[in-house]
């Protein structure tokens, strides 16, 4: 199932986030995540997934790019989805 393998990518994607170069997780990984978020199909789990990778990118990205792309993403994400799981993880 499509949603499984999702979750399954979300799961091991923090871990190995740090042997990425800079350029690949700001122009590959960021952008797929996002795309991922920003789906309307996707369900609450999946989209919690999505808020815990970001989370997880923070320390690894320039200011610049948290303020700028980061946190947007993560806004929409929780004015879209009003469940308790998805307004915990933008906050965490």
């Amino acid at each position: 199932d499509s949603l499984d393998l999702k979750l399954a990518a979300l799961k091991v994607g923090p871990p190995i986030f740090s042997s990425f170069n800079y350029d690949k997780l700001k122009n590959a990984i960021l952008p797929r995540l996002e795309a991922i978020l920003s789906s309307a199909t996707i369900n609450s789990a999946v989209r919690v997934g999505c808020l815990s990778c970001f989370s997880r990118m923070i320390p690894l990205f320039s200011r610049t790019i948290v303020e700028d792309q980061l946190l947007p993403i993560i806004l929409r994400s929780s004015s879209v989805d009003r469940t308790a799981a998805v307004q915990m993880a933008t906050v965490g």
